[in-house]
């Protein structure tokens, strides 16, 4: 009953719906009871004890959901699914993820993502060992990213970003070898990267941005060679792009803008040749701007707000001084080695 225009509540009678495997009433105008802030239809749905989906993304739902919310997956229920999913993202759903939800034991997919939720991630989310995917982004979510997520070897996308989490990167993060997608921008993460990042080696989007995360890039970048998407933007880093980055060779879209990133532009850049994006702008770099592979079409807003760039006019930089008389000059001044 998807995409259409009920609106209203969802009424409790649809419990007595014993068979029911599938709930769609996404795409819709409804509402919760005027006379209770809890989603109380939830409590009804426990005697659906077939249900493998429920799915009211994108209506109008603003109470809170209740604590009763695991009573369906209780051990009687037919486990002969494997998938359970719950969809309630883009809704105006408020108060905490309740704590109960370590009892829905057969959930793999968790969207909570563009509501108003508050309080901190639960740690009960770390005894759902077979959840896959964890998206809540865009709520109001505060204090610490639970550790013990690092645990969760089912976990292939996990979407903080939006909220106000605030903690140090902790390396049991990155222990997660068969993550796909890892956001955790825009919150207030601190600390320095890891090595271990470079353990995830299936992972294709990592986003990191608008945060306050220092340090260096970990070398072991270059490692994760199924890597798409790869942001930085609006941090603390220091140091500088390391050439590992040219072994990442499926990277599309690179973003390391705003952060306090020296020396040299790797020329191992140039050899990714799906690369579409690059911004390396408001940083601190210097030397000759790569000209080979995809750099022949990137414009000088990647580059801008450097301190010390040289390269083509287009780029509207300086141009790089002559080999020659480079040359001259290496004879008083001593060459710099960068790693």
């Amino acid at each position: 009953m998807g995409s259409n225009s009920f609106t209203g509540s969802i009424p409790n009678t649809l419990g007595s719906l014993t068979l029911l495997q599938r709930l769609y009433l996404g795409i819709n105008n409804l509402t919760v009871e005027s006379s209770t802030p809890e989603l109380r239809f939830f409590t009804a749905l426990t005697n659906c004890r077939h249900l493998e989906e429920v799915i009211i993304s994108l209506n109008q739902f603003n109470g809170i959901l209740p604590d009763s919310i695991d009573q369906g997956q209780r051990p009687q229920w037919n486990r002969q699914f494997e998938q359970h999913a719950s969809y309630m993202d883009s809704n105006e759903l408020t108060g905490p993820i309740p704590t109960p939800i370590r009892g829905l034991q057969n959930l793999d997919c968790l969207y909570l993502e563009h509501n108003r939720l508050q309080g901190p991630i639960p740690d009960d989310l770390c005894k759902l060992t077979k959840l896959g995917d964890i998206y809540v982004s865009n709520n109001k979510l505060s204090g610490l990213k639970p550790t013990c997520l690092g645990d969760l070897k089912s976990l292939r996308r996990l979407y903080l970003d939006s909220n106000n989490l605030t903690s140090m990167i902790l390396p049991n993060s990155w222990s997660l070898k068969d993550l796909l997608g890892l956001n955790l921008s825009t919150n207030s993460l601190n600390g320095n990267l890891p090595l271990d990042v470079g353990n995830m080696k299936v992972i294709t989007q990592l986003d990191l941005s608008w945060n306050q995360l220092s340090g260096d890039i970990p070398s072991t970048i270059g490692s994760s060679q199924s890597l798409v998407n790869f942001s930085l933007v609006h941090n603390k880093l220091q140091g500088h792009i390391p050439q590992s980055l040219g072994n990442s060779i499926s990277l599309e879209f690179l973003d390391l803008s705003s952060n306090n990133i020296s020396r040299e532009i790797p020329m191992s850049l140039e050899t990714l040749r799906y690369l579409q994006y690059l911004n390396v702008s408001f940083n601190k770099l210097q030397g000759e701007i790569p000209t080979g592979g995809h750099f022949m079409n990137f414009t000088a807003q990647s580059f801008m707000h450097n301190d010390a760039l040289c390269g083509v006019a287009r780029l509207q930089v300086p141009p790089c001084r002559s080999n020659k008389h480079q040359q001259s000059r290496s004879k008083n001044v001593p060459l710099l080695k960068y790693i």
